[in-house]
């Protein structure tokens, strides 16, 4: 095997493997002979080959830690681009005190969202971490979101666990993303308890305001409780220990677009009309925001904030059910309405990167009662 082929295998072997920069700049060097071996033997080519091997070993071995995409891609009727891992940011913070690790391992921002895995490990294995939502009554397996199968036959709570495993301590854990000088827009929030204790929480952030950079602060709450008490509901939050470093987001590099319908769509029965249709389309998400006004607000008293509207898929079977025939949702998922102002709202939400058309078909809906109602054809124009 030639250098030059064993390069081509080793970038081809390391393209999905996470190892430092700095490690895997070093033993392209030596390759090279750009950098002298700390050895006093020359070191055969195959015997660098193998320790490669291990290097690669060593890394996959770490690198079974689920991260962004993994919680993302967990939602119902999505679209996950082929591309988007290039767009996360890897190992972005650390931050450690006598009781834990925090590393902020993956992190991706495209200016209006934000998505982080955010690794939690104590420094003692006599250490419990828990989830927020966790009671000591709890079955230990809601720990647990990848890789396990519920097993019926296993009932140990919190409690069972903490007493069995020889636990000295335990900690409820939450992290916060607070942005400077700006109220959060919501979220949604998951983890994952590991083999090793470490436990690994999903966060996704929205922001009102796109900016390619926001000044936040990531915290870490570690609140004590007691598993072998009869509840964890009653937390210790005065004896709550805090860990805060300043975190900068950098929103990816990505040729963003937007395209835009304008126009009266009306909605005769709710007495609604569509005015504005805005699609901006980032790394990972098309994001889209309706604005509409209600023109009768007698009819549109009948749904209220139950209305909804909906991106049909024009190859959908009109037989399935309602959810299947929309068109599938970006990774961020979630959308929400707000009033603007008397008598006009706004939707936004999220549709797949790859749903991108000239033109869409809008469907109002009853998100309570789940009863479908007229749709518009809404066509978009780029924006210059």
């Amino acid at each position: 095997m030639t250098k030059e082929s064993f390069r081509a295998r080793y970038h081809n072997e390391m393209a999905h493997v996470h190892v430092s920069a700095q490690l895997r700049r070093k033993t392209l060097d030596l390759l090279e002979g750009k950098e002298k071996p700390v050895m006093k033997k020359k070191l055969s080519f195959a015997v660098v080959f193998l320790i490669i091997l291990l290097l690669c070993a060593v890394a996959l071995a770490t690198a079974t830690r689920f991260g962004v995409l993994d919680f993302a891609g967990r939602g119902y009727n999505l679209y996950m681009p082929e591309d988007a891992q290039q767009y996360i940011q890897s190992d972005v913070l650390h931050l450690e005190n006598e009781l834990v690790m925090v590393d902020v391992r993956e992190i991706y921002y495209d200016g209006l969202t934000s998505r982080m895995v955010v690794d939690v490990k104590p420094q003692d294995d006599k250490t419990m971490l828990l989830g927020m939502d966790m009671s000591a009554d709890d079955n230990w397996q809601m720990m647990l979101r990848f890789g396990h199968e519920w097993d019926d036959g296993d009932s140990r709570t919190v409690r069972d666990l903490y007493a069995q495993g020889g636990y000295e301590s335990a900690w409820a854990v939450e992290t916060v993303l607070e942005p400077m000088g700006e109220k959060s827009n919501g979220g949604s929030y998951d983890y994952h308890l590991n083999d090793d204790g470490t436990l690994t929480i999903y966060m996704q952030d929205f922001f009102e305001h796109s900016a390619a950079q926001r000044e936040t602060k990531l915290i870490a709450c570690l609140i004590p409780c007691d598993p072998s008490s009869d509840s964890l509901e009653e937390k210790n939050l005065d004896g709550q220990i805090r860990l805060s470093h300043p975190l900068t987001l950098e929103e990816v590099s990505y040729d963003s677009q937007v395209y835009q319908g304008e126009g009266a769509y009306a909605y005769p029965s709710l007495g609604v009309r569509v005015d504005r249709l805005r699609l901006e389309v980032k790394a990972q998400d098309i994001y889209a925001t309706i604005d509409f006004t209600v023109t009768d607000p007698e009819l549109y008293a009948t749904v209220g904030d139950g209305l909804w509207f909906e991106f049909v898929d024009p190859n959908s079977d009109a037989s399935a059910p309602y959810y299947d025939q929309r068109l599938p949702s970006g990774i961020t998922g979630v959308g929400q309405i707000v009033q603007v102002e008397e008598n006009h709202f706004r939707q936004t939400e999220s549709l797949g990167i790859d749903e991108l058309y000239d033109t869409y078909t809008l469907r109002a809906y009853d998100a309570w009662e789940k009863t479908r109602f007229e749709s518009c054809e809404i066509a978009v124009q780029p924006v210059d």
